[in-house]
Formats: C-alpha cells, sequence, structure tokens
C-alpha cells in the first residue's frame, strides 16, 4: 500500500473556508506537499487566515504546517489531540515571505519502519483579499 492523504472543502463560503484533512501513513513520512488551492476557491482570496484547528494525531507522529513560498515558512508543528483557537489575537497570518502563493503546506515526521500511523484535522480558514 502507500500513504493516503485527503484534503477536502468541506465549505467555501464569501468569507470561510473548512478544510478536512487526513491521512494514513504506511510506507514514509509524508513530503511537505500544498493541502490548500486557494485559485479553486469562490471567490479567489489572496492568502487564508487560519482560525481553528481540531486535530487527532497517532504517538510518534508530528505534522508541520507551512506557509508556502520560494523557501517555505514553517507556521507550526502539531502533534497529539487537541484544538487551537487563533481569534483572540486576530488568526495566523501569511508572512508574505519572498515567493508566497497564499497556499498552506504540510509535511510529517516521525514515521517508522513498518509502522502505520494517521492523522486528521479540521482547519477553519478566513479567506483574505489584500
Amino acid at each position: 500500500m502507500a500513504n493516503s492523504v485527503t484534503s477536502t472543502v468541506v465549505h467555501d463560503g464569501a468569507r470561510n473556508v473548512v478544510y478536512n484533512l487526513t491521512g494514513i501513513l504506511d510506507s514514509s513520512d509524508y513530503a511537505i506537499t500544498d493541502f490548500t488551492t486557494i485559485s479553486a476557491l469562490d471567490p479567489v482570496p489572496t492568502m487564508l487566515r487560519l482560525d481553528h484547528m481540531f486535530y487527532a494525531i497517532e504517538d510518534g507522529l508530528s505534522v508541520r504546517f507551512y506557509w508556502h513560498a520560494t523557501t517555505d515558512v514553517l507556521i507550526m508543528p502539531v502533534s497529539g489531540r487537541g484544538w487551537f483557537n487563533f481569534v483572540p489575537f486576530g488568526g495566523l497570518t501569511n508572512t508574505k515571505a519572498a515567493g508566497y502563493t497564499g497556499n498552506l503546506r504540510i509535511g510529517t515526521v516521525g514515521w517508522a519502519t513498518s509502522d502505520v500511523l494517521a492523522f486528521s484535522f479540521q482547519i477553519e480558514f478566513v479567506k483574505q483579499f489584500s
């Protein structure tokens, strides 16, 4: 079998977008890859602001989030189970590093030979148009 990672848009509204992100890793860590494609949203924003994240990650695995740019910018590593509310301080906004695309990326660290590790996220964003 091969790694299986799925990113699904659950809600795409005028202001907000919600993604479900799931993965089952059985052959390697997941290479850094876009999980959002802002050009596919309607209306198309310039970038996304991260407001809420609910997650469950099997022990031993860490999922790392990045702003997509010429040199990707690490937002944060996430492991374990829980949720984040970034709203009280305005959400997490794109750093607009050189070559930024507005997309977000993920990659994993921690897969070991013969492990089957899984993760699941629901991530809520606000579309930005600047």
